[in-house]
């Protein structure tokens, strides 16, 4: 029997190929979206300017169709038939993509002069305030939350946004294309302005003492939530007419953001 060393061969695959491969850069005003809901509500949207479809093979069919019942003007040179794979590509960790991605251009969000410029001539009915949210994901549920009781006018706080992203739009599936988000460069003027129209201020805070049965019938309601582990900031808190608490059993101590975002939009619009 031989004892000698086994010579080992190095693989065909070179070191270059085993890397992992690098979705191309995008340019400022791009942003690649996915899942079949936000990829929709992308091409629904004239306001965005498209770049590139990606579809996997059990969805071609359905994305044509789509297409021809919308009667969406499409370069189908657009379209690309790819894998799973090639979808993932572009998006950083594992996401759960659908079958559907696309490259479009990034959402035009409004500032607080055109916000407030607009106002006078509109009657824009309950707002929303996140004051320093930052997770994309509650951001996104609480965008769908809202556009689910026609509050479309979400105001964000320009210093903490750090911008639109496929986790948001995927969150809210595809809703945002729907709402108009504002960027306030400080929140508390944002608010005071606010009342100079009429709008009573309500925050939600988990010390709060008001209950919803008291401003039920208002009619004007800025509806401020605050962020996932702070809360509303103090100055905030201060500048609002009433703070209100969602009671729930001791056993919890506190709702997710977005959880409780939905449950104040609800009781907010319902008159009973």
């Amino acid at each position: 029997m031989s004892f000698a060393k086994k010579k080992f061969h190095k693989s065909s695959h070179s070191a270059k190929n085993l890397a992992p491969k690098l979705a191309p850069k995008l340019e400022p005003n791009q942003i690649w979206i996915y899942g079949k809901h936000p990829v929709k509500a992308v091409l629904l949207n004239k306001k965005r300017k498209i770049f590139k479809i990606l579809v996997i093979p059990a969805h071609q069919k359905e994305l044509e169709e789509f297409i021809k019942e919308n009667k969406l003007e499409i370069d189908r040179k657009l379209i690309a038939v790819v894998n799973n794979e090639e979808i993932a590509l572009n998006f950083p960790g594992k996401v759960t993509h659908q079958g559907f991605a696309v490259l479009c251009s990034t959402l035009n969000f409004a500032s607080d002069n055109d916000f407030f410029a607009q106002i006078k001539n509109n009657d824009f009915g309950h707002i929303l305030i996140l004051d320093q949210l930052t997770d994309p994901h509650n951001i996104g549920a609480i965008i769908r939350s809202a556009a689910a009781f026609d509050v479309t006018k979400i105001i964000l706080s320009k210093q903490h946004f750090h911008g639109e992203n496929a986790t948001i739009c995927k969150s809210s599936s595809g809703v945002i294309e729907n709402v108009d988000l504002i960027l306030a460069g400080n929140i508390n003027y944002f608010i005071e302005k606010l009342k100079t129209h009429g709008y009573w201020i309500i925050g939600l805070d988990g010390y709060g003492t008001n209950n919803f049965s008291e401003i039920r019938n208002y009619e004007k309601i800025c509806l401020v939530v605050g962020s996932e582990g702070d809360g509303i900031r103090q100055l905030v808190k201060k500048n609002c007419d009433l703070l209100l608490r969602i009671p729930t059993s001791s056993k919890v101590e506190s709702l997710n953001a977005s959880n409780a975002a939905a449950i104040a939009l609800y009781e907010l619009t319902r008159k009973i």
